[in-house]
């Protein structure tokens, strides 16, 4: 018999902040080695940029809402690393950090990943090349969209 996992997923009911719901997944133990193999070839998808020089093409810019979920407001730049491809089906996705202004595209350091527990959609750290942010820094500038995953950061 298979193990039960539960999904944390997130919608949004009327008149309410966004909510945790569950959906439960029943998966083999097969599934789950699976899934551990395949989330590792993932990490080391994202952790292969870390300390190179990336393009951004912002998607998001600062100041902006999220297309689906207005209620969060992007107060930094978001967008995605062209020509990549995240386990999502879309490009790699990146936050820009350390630019007070919205911009359309930017090239910088990617210095650390946000890797999510709970969801595979992991996100690049990205900033001006010499400039550098503690973990706690970027959760803290990444929590307005992040506080809904469990994540860690992940450095070389």
């Amino acid at each position: 018999m298979g193990k039960v996992w539960i999904q944390r997923i997130y919608k949004q009911t009327k008149n309410e902040d966004i909510k945790p719901a569950e959906k439960i997944l029943h998966r083999t133990t097969q599934d789950c080695r699976f899934a551990r193999r395949k989330i590792s070839l993932c990490m080391n998808e994202y952790t292969k940029y870390i300390g190179q020089i990336v393009k951004v093409i912002m998607d998001r810019p600062m100041g902006t809402t999220h297309p689906r979920i207005p209620e969060i407001y992007y107060t930094l730049n978001y967008g995605y690393i062209p020509d990549t491809m995240a386990p999502d089906g879309e490009e790699i996705d990146a936050y820009i950090l350390g630019i007070s202004e919205p911009l359309s595209e930017f090239t910088g350091e990617c210095i650390a990943v946000i890797h999510r527990l709970n969801d595979n959609d992991d996100k690049l750290i990205v900033v001006p090349k010499g400039i550098t942010f503690t973990d706690e820094q970027i959760i803290t500038l990444t929590n307005f969209q992040e506080k809904y995953f469990k994540s860690e950061i992940i450095r070389n």
